[in-house]
């Protein structure tokens, strides 16, 4: 194997660019739908219990305010921007979909404390991961940097709590665990369909070693 390729990328499939911005406009127009919609949307323990289990799905898509929405918007552009250099729209969809799922089904196994929960950053920690991992193995550095911040964020997170002035920033109390969750069903996105395999690294030049 040959030496990574430290360049910056510069460009990404226009297919995950397109999942993303239509994932960023879903959230943006359920946040238009008001506190009536993101009510239906939100995870509710007790609700999911009497079988409104829609907002197992739906609860990342949704907001406590615009504040907590920017903030989430913000690190989807890290994805569109960086990240998604080394995904398909199709993974884009798995990776989502899977720490969204691994974000609210960790909370109901494992934080029964936890009645209500909404919102992104636990599904984009593993989208970030996912799309990290996946940038890495096209041999870009930038890849293995951001999964270096995000393991360390997701440590601190785990022996410290939340990162100074999140909440505040959020306009919402942050549930750590819901990152790690997520995070950890980014890397359950990473298995189907040998997606690692696809992605070997290159070698100075774009030959193979």
């Amino acid at each position: 194997m040959g030496p990574l390729n430290v360049s910056t990328p510069t460009r990404f499939p226009g297919s995950a660019r397109t999942a993303l911005l239509a994932l960023g406009a879903m959230m943006l127009a359920l946040q238009f739908g008001g506190e009536p919609l993101v009510d239906t949307l939100m995870y509710e323990r007790e609700l999911v219990a009497s079988g409104q289990g829609w907002r197992f799905f739906s609860a990342s898509l949704v907001h406590a305010g615009w504040a907590h929405l920017v903030l989430n918007l913000a690190a989807l552009l890290i994805v569109l921007l960086i990240v998604s250099q080394g995904m398909t729209a199709l993974q884009v969809v798995i990776a989502w979909t899977c720490a969204s799922l691994a974000t609210t089904a960790g909370l109901w196994f494992w934080n029964p404390d936890v009645s209500w929960y909404l919102g992104a950053s636990g599904a984009l920690h593993g989208l970030l991961l996912a799309g990290a991992v996946s940038l890495a193995f096209t041999g870009h550095v930038v890849g293995l940097g951001i999964l270096g911040v995000l393991i360390a964020k997701l440590a601190w997170e785990q022996i410290a709590g939340p990162l100074p002035g999140s909440a505040a920033t959020a306009g919402v109390a942050v549930i750590v665990d819901a990152h790690l969750y997520g995070a950890a069903g980014g890397i359950l996105a990473l298995l189907p369909n040998g997606w690692l395999a696809k992605h070997q690294p290159r070698v100075a030049g774009g030959s193979k070693a």
